[in-house]
């Protein structure tokens, strides 16, 4: 379950009234949340904040899609399958126990 950002967080959180708008997250701020980011699990305040410091910083874009294409890979990889001397184990565990 990806983390929930406390309302303090610089992307997330709201400045008393009368303060103007937030300001952009940093890059290092930003760099901290790209890989919830590119895979999706970040909450909609963090993401919004992320995607308004991606519209304007190039640097932070490509670090953004290179944790994309990561993830992506990542999720197109069939789970790894056990050996046959563990799957040896596993069934010989199973047979001792039942």
């Amino acid at each position: 379950m990806p983390h929930l950002l406390a309302s303090t967080d610089p992307l997330t959180a709201t400045p008393p009234p009368g303060h103007g708008p937030r300001p952009l997250p940093t890059c290092e701020s930003v760099a901290e949340l790209l890989g919830e980011f590119a895979a999706d699990e970040l909450p909609e305040l963090g993401r919004i904040g992320v995607e308004r410091h991606l519209a304007g910083c190039e640097s932070c874009r490509r670090d953004a899609a290179e944790y994309g294409d990561v993830i992506e890979l990542a999720r197109s990889l069939a789970p790894p399958c056990p050996s046959r001397a563990a799957e040896a184990r596993i069934l010989a565990a199973l047979r001792a126990a039942g």
